[in-house]
């Protein structure tokens, strides 16, 4: 049975995690009695944090409550062999440079696609057109135009 308290517990958190006390430490909250429960959080909370692991990129907190939870998770230490496995075959593979062709195509692909520069010309011409229309109306024109203005 899927705890309800589980909901409104992960809408008051910063980014899943609730602030002050690790994810792991809230698996007896999210449980909720019920153990497979806790435990689903728990492994998907540890599967998402695994390759920041691997790269060291964790805090410290966070990496010793991977490391808490792979002590008694099998499927999570099988996860984790597989992806520290795949990164050694991606390292094995050779390096192959991207050509020059192709590394112009790319440059000429990436540049912005829209020029600000021409969004503030647009925008200068539009209120030089604005302010020539509005000195070439006569006086009862610009009263008329004044009135509509302040309404």
């Amino acid at each position: 049975m899927r705890p309800t308290s589980l909901q409104s517990q992960e809408s008051s958190t910063h980014g899943g995690r609730s602030r002050g006390r690790s994810w792991s430490s809230r698996a007896g909250v999210a449980a909720g009695g019920d153990d497979n429960w806790g435990a689903i959080v728990i492994c998907r909370e540890a599967r998402r944090l695994l390759d920041p692991f691997i790269d060291n990129e964790l805090d410290p907190v966070d990496s010793a409550d991977v490391r808490v939870h792979l002590a008694s998770c099998d499927a999570c230490r099988r996860l984790l062999a597989d992806s520290e496995s795949l990164g050694r075959l991606v390292r094995l593979l050779p390096y192959y440079p991207a050509s020059d062709q192709l590394r112009e195509i790319l440059r000429l692909s990436t540049r912005p696609r829209f020029n600000p520069g021409v969004l503030i010309g647009a925008a200068v011409l539009a209120l030089a057109v604005s302010f020539w229309a509005i000195s070439d109306l006569n006086d009862a024109e610009l009263g008329a135009f004044r009135r509509a203005l302040q309404r």
